[in-house]
């Protein structure tokens, strides 16, 4: 119209449905809706999303305490004795026993390929609920970087009867 309002009609079963609203007003609704969702958005950002919040599994604290801790969640008992502390440096290149050891890490969700040229933390404790650890001494290795686990394995490394197992074996 000339008056600068916008007109609507419409006719539905026999009545007419007529809607009269300027320009301004039209801006300023739409402006209105338009903070109304912005201030709506704000206030419940996150109340009703769902986030990535999992957990690492294999995050630790790097003390005796958490790496036993985590060691005896697979079921291992392990010695009172503290644990032998080594480094460990990861090559470059895998040759087919890191392989092998790969896939053995595969096992339990780990993998060495993300630590390649790396040098980790081995820590070695005595399993003293293993069948074999009356014959022959069985050791739990953990490797660590950075407060993660990188990989771990239960070993006897005995020349006859020797093995290296997941810790998922014993769960």
């Amino acid at each position: 119209d000339r008056d600068g309002s916008l007109r609507f009609s419409k006719k539905e079963r026999g009545f007419m449905f007529i809607l009269n609203i300027t320009k301004n007003k039209l801006i300023a609704s739409v402006c209105g809706v338009g903070a109304l969702l912005l201030i709506l958005f704000f206030c419940l950002n996150g109340t009703f999303s769902v986030t990535d919040q999992t957990v690492d599994p294999f995050a630790i604290e790097d003390s005796d305490c958490a790496r036993r801790a985590f060691i005896e969640s697979y079921g291992i008992a392990l010695s009172p004795n503290p644990p032998a502390v080594e480094k460990a440096d990861i090559p470059e290149e895998f040759d087919e026993s890191y392989k092998d050891y790969e896939m053995l890490q595969n096992e339990m969700g780990l993998s060495l390929y993300d630590y390649r040229g790396k040098t980790l933390t081995k820590y070695t404790y005595e399993m003293t609920n293993h069948p074999e650890s009356y014959v022959m001494p069985v050791y739990v290795n953990l490797f660590l970087y950075h407060g993660r686990i990188a990989a771990a394995d239960v070993c006897a490394p005995n020349l006859k009867n020797g093995f290296l197992k997941s810790l998922e074996y014993f769960r």
